[in-house]
């Protein structure tokens, strides 16, 4: 009973089914309070591993201890004398020490440049042993000449000096090194090197004193034939295919990469064991640079080997005869008049051979040739000819006049009337602004 009225069974569960859908909770109140529960798990978590408030981080743990572990150090070391000090930590910076080395030879004392200081350093066990360096490398401005792979130059890397032999290239896209007889003048190229191995992005300098030649030498590869017996075939020879017949005349280019061996050559140089300069002749009693070739031959009298394949020679070639082209009767009928080929009389000729299928379709159209007669009726019949064509000429002409009035009486008749149009969209837009103009001045005063 509900005021006096009672309910039927249906509307009691309907409404006890609202109510008990408003007592449960809404998606956003549970997702609330599944954030509230990961939070609440994760400070408990932080307080646990010592990283809450009132807890010292495992870092600033690791920074105590081991403050407190050099104060008692310092205080261990101020008891103690300097050598033991020394001994137990090394010498600070800016101290005055004495070096005593073993070993050394007399050149060192005797041939001592005070003008050229020393300097003492120490050398990490990683760059003692020797290996191959690749340097990014570039000529100077000022050099006049290049210099050219497997000659001796004298480098400068960071404690070290010592002449080795450099071989030159260039990294390509396909990530290959091509080998490079003479060095870039304006670009930078790649050198490898043997030496002792130095720490990436170390500076280089190239020393080179030597002759020099400019690079003359062009060598002319030959296309040599394939060898059907694979068993006599020597290193380099390969078997070549084309997408169409070459004759000997074509030039063929081939690309391919061969290992280069790079040679293992390096001396140090022991410059200071070297008389100083006006004591002796340095390069007789000293440290001896090693040469390059052109320098031994010229020492020794010796012409550098001719080759006659890398020898210019005249080149005589014979005079290229190209093949007539050839139309086959059937394709010079089926193309247009413009294109069919027009020879001349004598060629037709020589074509036709007295064909008169091929002369008709070779040869022109013959001109238009008036008949020469002694009879009177022949001259009549050209006089006729030449009136009816006349007749024709001027009948044209009439055509053409008439033709040309029709167009300027046209053209002056479009012109008025779009002048006409223009005059009256003139007037219609006139009438509209100061219809619609009053309209906006009347609102505006109201």
């Amino acid at each position: 009973l509900n005021g006096g009225q009672q309910s039927s069974p249906a509307s009691i569960g309907i409404k006890l089914f609202m109510a008990k859908r408003l007592l449960q909770p809404t998606k956003r109140q549970k997702l609330l309070e599944k954030r509230k529960r990961h939070r609440e798990l994760f400070n408990n978590l932080y307080e646990a591993a010592g990283g809450g408030p009132q807890a010292t981080a495992f870092y600033d743990k690791l920074v105590a201890a081991k403050e407190a572990q050099m104060k008692a150090n310092k205080l261990v070391l101020e008891s103690l004398p300097e050598e033991v000090i020394e001994k137990l930590e090394g010498f600070p910076p800016g101290a005055y020490v004495r070096l005593m080395f073993k070993g050394m030879p007399y050149q060192f004392i005797e041939r001592f440049n005070p003008n050229q200081p020393l300097v003492a350093g120490g050398i990490p066990s990683a760059e003692e042993s020797n290996g191959f360096i690749q340097i990014r490398f570039r000529t100077h401005r000022w050099l006049k000449h290049v210099l050219r792979s497997n000659d001796p130059a004298t480098v400068s890397i960071g404690w070290r000096r010592y002449q080795t032999v450099c071989v030159f290239s260039k990294e390509e896209h396909n990530l290959r090194n091509r080998y490079l007889k003479y060095s870039l003048p304006h670009e930078h190229c790649l050198a490898t090197l043997y030496g002792p191995l130095v720490p990436a992005k170390t500076g280089v300098v190239f020393f080179v004193n030597s002759a020099w030649r400019p690079p003359s030498d062009t060598t002319e590869g030959l296309i040599k034939a394939a060898l059907t017996n694979p068993s006599v075939s020597q290193p380099g020879d390969f078997r070549a295919t084309f997408e169409a017949p070459i004759r000997k005349s074509d030039l063929v280019f081939l690309r391919t990469f061969v290992a280069v061996e790079l040679p293992k050559y390096c001396n140090p140089v022991p410059n200071r064991l070297c008389p100083i300069d006006g004591d002796g002749d340095t390069q007789g009693q000293g440290w001896r640079l090693l040469r390059t070739l052109t320098e031994l031959r010229r020492e020794k009298g010796i012409k550098a080997p001719s080759n006659s394949d890398s020898v210019y020679k005249d080149i005589h070639r014979p005079v290229h005869v190209p093949t007539p082209l050839y139309v086959s009767t059937k394709l010079v009928a089926q193309l247009p008049f413009a294109q069919k080929p027009k020879p001349t009389r004598r060629e037709a000729r020589a074509m036709v051979g007295g064909d008169p299928v091929r002369a008709a379709l070779f040869t022109e159209l013959p001109a238009p040739v008036r008949s020469v007669s002694d009879h009177p009726e022949g001259e009549t019949r050209a006089d006729l000819l030449d009136r009816l064509r006349q007749l024709h000429a001027d009948f044209k002409e009439r055509q053409r006049k008439k033709m040309a009035q029709r167009v300027g009486k046209h053209k002056k008749q479009i012109s008025k009337a779009e002048a006409q149009k223009a005059a009256n969209l003139r007037k219609k837009r006139k009438d509209y602004f100061a219809k619609h103009g009053k309209k906006a001045d009347k609102n505006k005063s109201d």
